[in-house]
């Protein structure tokens, strides 16, 4: 709408075409400013999202399923509170996915953690890999903390 409303301004404003045509870089300036604004939107829902993820899947441990079980309860639990189409409900459907093709969890978590580049998250797939690795016991509090006992 933006980019058409700009050239309709260009037209009437000046009446030329020449005009238009110098207007036209920041077309694409607007266009990517709009863009990283969108994906930086996108990043912050999905970190806040994923905390109630991990809250989710905390309670699903603390009942006593394993990991792999925990996503599915965790996403049964957020699908209540979540679409189908919310951004950690596809997350979390590709993620267990990725379990049930046999990738570690770990290693799941951590490409998920990758593509989303949220923080949050590549720092709770850290701390769940060492945990996983050390075999230690994971407990999950409020954001991606763990302990051992």
């Amino acid at each position: 709408l933006c980019p058409a409303m700009l050239h309709a301004a260009a037209l009437l404003c000046y009446n030329s075409l020449y005009a238009m045509i110098l207007l036209s870089p920041y077309l694409v300036l607007y266009l990517k400013k709009q863009t990283q604004i969108k994906k930086e939107a996108q990043k912050w829902k999905l970190d806040l999202q994923f905390a109630d993820a991990i809250r989710s899947l905390s309670a699903a441990l603390e009942a006593g399923y394993s990991v792999e079980n925990g996503l599915a309860e965790a996403y049964r639990d957020l699908s209540v509170t979540y679409g189908e189409d919310e951004l950690i409900m596809i997350e979390l459907m590709a993620l267990m996915g990725e379990v049930r093709n046999s990738v570690p969890v770990e290693k799941a978590f951590a490409g998920r953690a990758a593509r989303s580049g949220v923080d949050d998250i590549a720092g709770f797939a850290d701390v769940f890999a060492t945990a996983q690795r050390t075999g230690g016991c994971l407990r999950l509090k409020a954001v991606a903390s763990a302990a051992c006992t």
